[in-house]
């Protein structure tokens, strides 16, 4: 894929369908170009962990220019109350590249309604903290948020537990229901914490979409082939969708190699279908 149809890949696909997150250093313009270039669904310029203190102001003129002179991505800004929020927010208005904005460690509708109103861009929660699990249902319903993220590194810390899937289940089924519950697209999953093996990657990713989630970010060019692969259904996935359609009646339930068809089966294959484009 070329710059250019990686460019408008990423203008292409929209808030609600993207699965590739790709996050990129605000103070590192020179991987602006790098990012799209890997081709993820969504690029995310970071103003938060990925950008030291003293670059910060670096970082929202690079950021900036990006989005003023023809690029498009998304933006991480710092949390409500620390002391780059309000720096971030100024910066962001009437950026025309600018396609929505995440909000780190997201805990009160607040904040989410302030960065909403101040941008004119939707916004998604990035849930990172043991507050923002016990609110997620009230995040997910404010006005201006557009989809739910989990940040699980955060979050296990301020837990003080261990960054493993068996701890974090209960906050993924949290922010799974919550999207559903406010009528919000699938959720974003954590970011891969490995990025130099694509196979385990795409498995654990795979696993991701098996739980309800429709994406997720990640740090490294390598991460975002697997994980766009993941999020669609594999030919496995579409040859039973098929077969569901096939052997579907319209005089009640059916069946196919002895399990039984019925109206919310027929609505799942239908829906794996569309997804994958067929």
């Amino acid at each position: 894929m070329t710059k250019h149809q990686a460019e408008i890949a990423v203008t292409r696909h929209g808030i609600a369908d993207s699965a590739s997150w790709l996050f990129v250093p605000g103070h590192r313009p020179e991987q602006f170009a790098k990012g799209i270039a890997a081709a993820p669904q969504m690029l995310v310029l970071d103003l938060e962990d990925g950008v030291p203190v003293s670059e910060k102001a670096h970082a929202r003129k690079a950021i900036t220019e990006w989005l003023t002179h023809g690029g498009v991505g998304c933006v991480r800004v710092n949390a409500a109350g620390s002391p780059e929020f309000s720096r971030d927010l100024e910066v962001l208005r009437r950026l025309s590249g600018l396609r929505c904005v995440i909000l780190s460690k997201s805990e009160d509708v607040a904040a989410i309604d302030e960065v909403a109103e101040e941008i004119d861009r939707p916004v998604i929660p990035l849930i990172e903290t043991a507050l923002g699990v016990a609110n997620v249902r009230s995040l997910a319903a404010a006005a201006g948020a557009a989809r739910l993220a989990l940040g699980a590194v955060d979050l296990t810390l301020d837990l003080g537990i261990a960054n493993d899937d068996e701890n974090l289940a209960h906050a993924r089924y949290e922010l799974v229901l919550a999207s559903r519950v406010a009528g919000l697209a699938a959720p974003l999953d954590s970011v891969p914490m490995n990025f130099d093996d694509p196979d385990a990657i795409y498995t654990m990713s795979h696993l991701s979409r098996q739980r309800g989630f429709g994406g997720r970010m990640c740090i490294h060019p390598s991460q975002v082939g697997p994980i766009n692969r993941a999020y669609l259904p594999d030919e496995a996935e579409l040859k039973w969708a098929r077969g569901v359609v096939e052997n579907a009646s319209d005089d009640g339930p059916s069946q196919m190699e002895g399990s039984m068809i019925d109206l919310p089966v027929l609505e799942r294959a239908r829906r794996i279908l569309a997804a994958g484009g067929v």
